[in-house]
């Protein structure tokens, strides 16, 4: 990678860390996630498309929270190192 992506600063230092998580992590991970668990288990065992959309829906966007969060660190760490460094982000 020669060239960071400038879009990606631009996202981490506009938004809070709560806005961080539940944009990227709950909405932009855990939602996407939990449908695509809800189809692929409607298509292998049948059943309800929403009773399999219903669990789902609640309990991998949980999940989306960690991911956020740990994106959200990692960021932090990545652009903190840069600054202290001088590098142009």
């Amino acid at each position: 990678m020669s060239q960071p992506d400038t879009s990606d600063r631009a996202h981490f230092t506009n938004l809070t860390r709560g806005q961080y998580v539940f944009r990227f992590g709950v909405l932009g991970w855990g939602v996407p996630t939990a449908v695509l668990f809800a189809l692929i288990q409607y298509y292998r065992y049948g059943g309800s498309f929403l009773g399999w959309l219903g669990p789902a829906i609640v309990l991998i966007p949980l999940g989306g929270i960690l991911f956020g969060h740990t994106i959200y660190k990692l960021n932090a760490r990545k652009f903190s190192r840069a600054v202290a460094t001088g590098a142009k982000e």
